[in-house]
């Protein structure tokens, strides 16, 4: 958390210029040795495939995907199948990402036969929507971060099952597998790939994107505190508040909703990123508990819950405060609670 020192009050209030010149400070920090050491593979080109290509879901443009293609399924009578043999160039942990369509389909995977596991659909990356005509419908492309793996030198076979969602519909752009932990996809642009696109009289603008793993010299994190609470309860003196120790304090929030239902390697993630940005406070709405709740889905309540603490936990390791937000207004959300519980 922030202390009122001269220098965390001068990274607050100058923030706006520091970004201003962020061009200037930057550097791309190219990756080497095994940090560069990936395997691309494209959709289109599966060894195996039973799918249904569809004419309208296929209407996309194609100049937002690798390759200029993708390989796709829509049929509402069956599920699609696709595989891949892949070649891994070197014992190691693989961070896993797949481009894919997160948009109204549920997607299913396994490694050299073993079980299915689902496709984690909720945070997806630089989504963007392809739909040839512009049209919101469900065409889109994003990253989805598949974890890591730890793999022998050899030959894998990688599947994708596309069952469930809007007629069991399913696309791949394509997939990597990389020994960079500091990764974040852009677009289709391959590790340390750069498109060298710029407006007549601009330079291209591409630097590395965001990671906790590379320093910056625009980080605020450590005006926030190693641990929120470390040194006790935040309370109020006057008109101001102070930390535990009594530390004056101001806060910096955003509202951050979106933390609670993500994976969790994705909330200590986003935690970093936030305390780099200089935020120390979130708030989180909660309004879903009183629904699941009142309506007796006690497990969705459970899960809800257990997904709420490790949020608040991934904050508080960032040295970000968490204020739960229990209630909203009704003109904001739509509450189907007795009246007794949300009178009026």
């Amino acid at each position: 958390m922030m202390r009122e020192t001269r220098s965390a009050m001068w990274g607050r209030s100058y923030l706006a210029l520091l970004v201003a010149v962020a061009a200037f400070l930057f550097i791309d920090s190219p990756t080497h040795g095994q940090e560069s050491v990936y395997v691309w593979i494209e959709g289109q080109d599966p060894v195996s495939e039973d799918v249904s290509p569809h004419g309208w879901y296929n209407s996309v443009n194609r100049g937002q995907l690798s390759e200029g293609d993708w390989i796709s399924h829509y049929d509402s009578e069956r599920a699609g199948e696709v595989a891949y043999e892949i070649d891994i160039p070197a014992d190691g942990e693989y961070r896993f990402w797949l481009r894919a369509n997160p948009s109204g389909s549920e997607i299913q995977y396994r490694i050299d036969g073993g079980d299915w596991e689902p496709v984690d659909m909720s945070d997806p990356i630089d989504q963007i929507n392809i739909a040839a005509d512009g049209a919101l419908d469900h065409r889109f492309i994003a990253w989805l971060d598949m974890g890591t793996l730890e793999l022998d030198e050899g030959s894998y076979r990688i599947a994708f099952r596309f069952e469930g969602g809007v007629s069991n519909s399913g696309a791949i752009d394509c997939f990597l597998l990389t020994l960079d932990p500091a990764f974040v996809p852009r677009g289709s642009a391959k590790p340390a790939e750069r498109t060298g696109e710029a407006a007549p009289g601009f330079f291209a603008w591409e630097p590395d994107a965001w990671n906790p793993e590379r320093v910056s010299p625009l980080d605020l994190r450590h005006l926030n505190e190693g641990t929120a609470g470390e040194s006790g309860f935040v309370r109020r003196e006057e008109n101001r508040f102070v930390l535990g120790d009594g530390a004056p304090v101001r806060f910096w929030a955003v509202q951050a909703d979106g933390l609670q239902d993500i994976a969790r390697s994705r909330q200590a993630w986003w935690a970093e990123r936030l305390a780099a940005y200089g935020v120390n406070l979130v708030r989180s709405g909660g309004t879903a508990f009183f629904e699941e709740w009142m309506q007796g889905d006690r497990e969705a309540f459970e899960q809800r819950l257990d997904n709420y603490h490790a949020m608040v936990a991934a904050l508080k390791d960032a040295g970000i405060y968490v204020y739960i937000n229990h209630l909203f207004w009704h003109t904001h959300t739509t509450v189907t609670l007795p009246t007794a519980v949300f009178p009026g």
